[in-house]
Parts: C-alpha cells; structure tokens; sequence
C-alpha cells in the first residue's frame, strides 16, 4: 500500500529519512560546482536565439544573464533547478511505492549517470530539459495516486515545456493523453474531458514556443537540428552511384565515407565499432561535407543553419531510400549506442581503436571527444547498464501483459503509467536513433525514466506475498536446492 503521511507516523519517519539523505547528497554536488558554465559551440546558437534550436533554453538564458548581470552561477541555477525536480519526483514516487527508500534511490541512480552529473555544468539544453521531464513525471506520479486532474495537467505543461527545449520531448506527449483516456478512475466523459484539458495545455505551450521563433526568426516553429544530425549518418552510406543525384561536394567526402566504413568494419568488438560509427558522423559532417559545401555548393554557403538543416535533409533522405538496408545497420547501431553505453566501458570490456589517427578529425583536429573510451569502473558503469538493460526489458514484458487490460480501461493507474513510460522509453531511443548519432547525453533523459519504471516493478516484486511463503517451502530442503527454486521464482 502507498504510505498514508496523515495517519502513518513510521510512513513520514522514512519519508523523512530519505529525503533528508537525498537532499545531503544534491548538497555535496552543488558544493563542487564550477561558477562558470562549459561552452560549446552549440551554446552560443542558444544564446542567439536561432531558429534552429528550440526557444526555451535560450529565453532562460537570457533572462539569467539579464538578472544576475552575468553567466556565473549558472551551474548552480541549472543544478537547483534539477535538484529540486529530482527530488519532487522521488518524494512522489516513495508516496506511491510500498517501500518508501525505494523511491529516493531515483535520485543517486539518476546523478550516477555521467551525463546527469555533469549537464549542470554545461551552457547546454539538456539540465532544463531533464529537469521538465523529471518534474512531469514526479506530477504524474501524484496523479496516479491521487487522481486529482491538476497533478495531470500540470504533467502536460511540462511536458510540453521540455518539448521547446529539445524537439526529442514530443514523444512525451501522448503520456498524459493515455493517462487521462485509460483512467478506469473516470467514467469515459470525464477521462474525455481531462485528456482535452491536457490537450490544450500542451498545444499552448508549443504555440507559445512557435510564436517566439516567429517573432524571432520568421519560422513558426519549434526549430530542429535534426536534417544536419541526420546527414552526418546518412553520409556513411554514401556510393559512387549516388553522386550523380547530390551536390558536387558530395564527390569529396566519397572517398572519406569508403574508408569511415572500413574503419568501422575492422574495429575488434562491439563497444569500439559503436564509438567509432559516433566519430565517423562527426568526421563525415564537419571536417568533411561541409568545408566543401562551403566552397563548392552556392546554395549552402548562402543559407543559415536552419536552412543547411533542410538542405542536409533533403540530401539524407536521397541517400537512405538508395540504401535502406544499410541505414536500417546504422539505426541498430546507433540504438545499441544508447542503450549500452559504449563510451563508459571499462578498460577490460573494450579496447581502444588502434588507428585513431585514420579519423579526419582525430589525426587533422585532435578531436577525438566521439572515440574516446572514457573508463568509468564497474562501480559506475554495472548499475548504469543494468538500468538501461532493465527498463528496456521489463517495459516490455509489461507492455505484453497490461497492454490489453490498459486499453481496456480495465489497469490500475500505476499500470497505465507503467505501459506509458515504456512506450515513451522505446519510441525515444527508436527516434533519436533513427535521426541523431547514439550519445550518451541523448540517453539521459530515457535513464531517468527507465529508473522510475525499474523501481516501481521492482517494489512490486519484493511486496509479492509469495516470497515468505517460498523461502519457508524451500529453507526445509537443502541449501542449494532453496537459492534454485528462489532463483526459478524471480
């Protein structure tokens, strides 16, 4: 059962417990952050407001600079904003577990992750995106278990907030919508009537994101840089016989695309082709492509990013409907890349490239930030694939066994949410595989949800009354005999 603060005096001690070890933890990170934030080339487009980044970010930017006067402390701004949301939804998901410290385990499991510790560092997207989608889930949470339309609602805000943040939050959308259709709390007029007030919410906020592009860049739009992130994949596909359907300067990076893909092939496992297909797209894009577009394609050199966007786009998809089966190879990668983390393996699971200096960019730029192999440990990189391994699984088995009761408005709420998340998890990784290169900092948002889905089927698992009665069963028969038949039930 959910812990009943009013009335459970031990419920608010272990509340209290883990909120209070919680809150020790975000302070000893704040206590190390840097005053001034990591630039990175993507930054300054967040400052400028282009019409290829969503607003969001960049409007918050803004307005820190303009009321502190400068960017220092903006780590700290951005890490308060994330403490605070991590720690809203993990109060909430411990009210809705039976085993409270469950809950607040979110918060480490989420700041183990490298790119969670680190993106209030950076002058990046990604610390106001994941503090959105970590506040709507801790609302959802609340809805679940309490079941009032505000908490429901104001899920879809932020959802819709963290979707003019980055373009990859609208496959949070649909979450409140199903929440709010398959609600069996509802008769079906009022579950109507709750999904069209999250509807609206939704559709206001990206209306509001659309219009400060309009104002700013004359696109109604949410802005997207996802044409030039998926030409950088879609030029390792890149023959001989297309050249004759693409710009002249695809004819330079031919030769670079040939030996990409030999590259790639002659890595010695798994962990190491993935890293180097990263550093292939990087090489392909920017110290390839574009230093000849810039010379030799007109209406390239002529256009701003957002326009080298659809340009780029348009190049992608030629390449891709030439070469389907091959691109289908690159996704597969690329979803592996997000789910396994190649960057984070340790030294005894993956070797270094051998020939790091082939890459254009590695050996003419010393940038090799795609390729590098950055030796976590087992301490921290075990959990953070155990999660992703977890969530992806156990999303699945739940989908495969309250996918029906769920449509049939027949499942709990915290059933719906389950199916929800799972879906969410797998259409983001598909997505973001499908358009962008698999690294980790894409992953984050999908490690946090896979956090929360593991820890609510985990505290289920552990309160199934079975378990006593088992071990009783098996603690009679020998040793090995009782770890076998508790091993069969897990």
């Amino acid at each position: 059962m959910a812990i009943d603060l009013r009335s459970n005096q031990r419920g608010r001690a272990v509340l209290a417990l883990g909120g209070v070890l919680a809150i020790a933890l975000l302070v000893h990170m704040a206590l190390h952050l840097p005053v001034v934030a990591i630039t990175t080339g993507d930054s300054a487009e967040y400052l400028a407001l282009s019409a290829q980044r969503p607003p969001l970010y960049g409007l918050l930017l803004r307005a820190w600079q303009g009321l502190h006067g400068s960017f220092d402390d903006l780590p700290l701004a951005q890490f308060l904003l994330l403490g605070g949301a991590l720690l809203a939804c993990a109060m909430e998901l411990a009210r809705l577990l039976r085993f409270a410290l469950l809950g607040f385990a979110l918060v480490p499991l989420v700041l183990m992750h490298p790119v969670g510790h680190d993106i209030a560092r950076w002058m990046m997207s990604e610390s106001l995106f994941l503090s959105c989608v970590l506040g709507g889930i801790g609302l959802h949470l609340r809805f679940v278990r309490r079941g009032g339309a505000a908490g429901l609602v104001g899920a879809a805000l932020l959802f819709g907030l963290a979707a003019i943040t980055r373009s990859t939050g609208l496959a949070l959308l649909p979450l409140p919508l199903l929440a709010a259709l398959l609600d069996r709390r509802r008769p079906m007029l009022g579950a109507a009537k709750l999904g069209a007030g999250c509807g609206v919410a939704m559709v206001l906020v990206l209306l509001a994101g659309m219009a400060v592009n309009a104002r700013l860049n004359q696109r109604f739009e949410i802005g997207s840089f996802a044409g030039i992130a998926l030409l950088g994949k879609a030029l390792l596909l890149l023959q001989p016989d297309d050249l004759a359907m693409l710009p002249a300067a695809a004819a330079v990076t031919l030769p670079e695309a040939e030996q990409a893909r030999l590259r790639i092939a002659r890595q010695p496992e798994l962990a190491a082709r993935l890293r180097a297909q990263l550093q292939s797209t990087q090489d392909l894009r920017y110290a390839s492509f574009f230093p000849a577009a810039l010379a030799q394609w007109p209406a390239w050199a002529a256009a701003d990013w957002r326009e080298r966007s659809s340009l780029g786009q348009a190049m992608a998809l030629r390449l891709i409907a030439a070469h389907p089966a091959a691109f289908a190879g690159l996704w597969l990668n690329d979803w592996l890349a997000l789910v396994l983390y190649p960057t984070y393996w340790p030294a005894w699971a993956s070797t270094e490239a051998p020939d790091r200096l082939a890459f254009p960019a590695c050996g003419r730029n010393d940038n090799c930030w795609a390729l590098e192999r950055y030796d976590i440990g087992v301490v921290g990189w075990l959990p953070l694939l155990l999660v992703s391994i977890a969530g992806l699984l156990a999303g699945s088995v739940l989908l495969l066994r309250c996918g029906w009761p769920v449509l049939r408005r027949r499942a709990t709420p915290k059933a719906v949410l389950g199916c929800g998340l799972a879906l969410v998890i797998h259409a983001t990784l598909l997505l973001s595989a499908a358009t962008e290169a698999g690294f980790a900092r894409y992953a984050a948002p999908v490690h946090a949800m896979n956090v929360v889905l593991v820890l609510g089927l985990l505290d289920g698992a552990l309160a199934w009354p079975g378990w006593r009665r088992l071990w009783h069963r098996a603690a009679r028969k020998r040793p090995v005999v009782a770890a076998v038949r508790l091993a069969e039930a897990a």
